[in-house]
């Protein structure tokens, strides 16, 4: 079954290129307005006034400004993405499963279709799955919106018996 349908997993993202983060970092709507800004009192208050009158103070402190935002999103970015790396790296995920009739505890990521998975209290659901018996089970619906609510899980709740209806709180 692996071979058909690969690893239980999400597909690795690509990393960001150094540019790119240099890019996403320099340039955004907030520093565009800024730059313009400064480009204006550049022009009106250097180009345009006499020589006894020229302050380039204003745009030097806009145009450092946005290097000094810059820098310090990049940083946060790249110190971001180094958490998130760790993170992924602490997390492995094992499942309880039963395979030729016996139970396993194997990690998510091996789980295959046609594996019955078993859940105690506590365990997060690895994969998409069929629920076939269930005894006293609550799900965490905090994440989804009243919306989402009643347009996918609404079906799925009137097609359970009513004695697994009693578990869903809407």
């Amino acid at each position: 079954m692996r071979e058909r349908y690969g690893k239980n997993s999400f597909q690795e993202r690509k990393t960001d290129t150094t540019i790119q983060r240099l890019r996403r970092a320099f340039i955004n709507p907030f520093h565009v307005i800024l730059f313009i800004l400064g480009i204006v009192s550049l022009v009106t208050d250097v180009f345009m006034v006499s020589n006894f009158t020229r302050n380039a103070t204003t745009a030097l402190t806009i145009f450092s400004m946005i290097i000094i935002s810059s820098i310090i999103r990049l940083i946060q970015e790249l110190r971001a993405k180094s958490t998130a790396t760790q993170l992924d790296r602490l997390i492995h995920e094992k499942v309880t499963v039963r395979r030729n009739g016996e139970l396993r505890e194997i990690p998510g990521e091996e789980l295959v279709v046609g594996n019955l998975v078993l859940f105690s209290a506590g365990d997060r659901v690895p994969a998409d799955i069929r629920l076939t018996k269930v005894t006293d089970l609550s799900v965490l619906l905090y994440i989804l919106s009243n919306i989402l609510l009643k347009t996918f899980l609404l079906p799925i709740y009137n097609n359970l018996s009513s004695i697994t209806k009693s578990i869903f709180f809407f």
